[in-house]
């Protein structure tokens, strides 16, 4: 399989595994981040041949389609993937074509997935509490200090996510130039 019917069908199966998975996310509440993650995977099926349009695309239709079937009143649920793990592999993949400095990115990923979180932890405030932190104690707690929460806490998970994900592009990478060759 070769030329742009190659690259369609790569991506047209990777926009149905992330949708799949971003959908039963939104409804089954306990998998709402294996979504975000087999989504963010899916992305990387497209990347892994450099198709740089099909992940774009894959993304674009993938985000669009899980808020269709999944309702925008529940934008909250799939919000990490649109603002943050959807993204994710194309930023990384541009990042290293463009040559740019690990250190110099890795800080760019930084501020930007912790500028994401602190977005989802107000749309989660505001739909799934009515916008009203009182209704729970832990919630009310760390609003009271979200910022250090998320700079120390969350950048920490989020040096752990990074160099975990990009491992899992060249584990995805490898896979799917074996199947290919088959």
């Amino acid at each position: 399989m070769k030329g742009k019917s190659y690259e369609i069908a790569l991506s047209a199966i990777a926009t149905a595994l992330s949708v799949i998975f971003l959908v039963i996310g939104i409804f089954v509440p306990f998998l709402m981040a294996i979504g975000w993650i087999v989504g963010c995977f899916a992305v990387m099926l497209p990347l892994s041949k450099k198709f740089y349009l099909g992940a774009i695309l894959t993304y674009i239709a993938a985000s669009l389609l899980a808020l269709l079937f999944g309702g925008f009143a529940l934008f909250y649920k799939i919000f990490p993937f649109v603002a943050f793990t959807g993204l994710h592999p194309i930023i990384n993949s541009f990042f290293e074509k463009i040559k740019l400095n690990y250190y110099i990115g890795l800080a760019i990923k930084t501020v930007w997935f912790d500028i994401a979180v602190y977005v989802f932890y107000l749309l989660f405030v505001y739909f799934a509490l009515g916008g009203d932190v009182s209704k729970n104690q832990a919630i009310e707690i760390i609003s009271q200090a979200v910022w250090a929460f998320i700079i120390f806490g969350m950048t920490a998970f989020f040096l752990l996510y990074d160099f975990f994900i990009m491992r899992c592009q060249k584990f995805v990478d490898t896979t799917v130039e074996r199947v290919v060759k088959k």
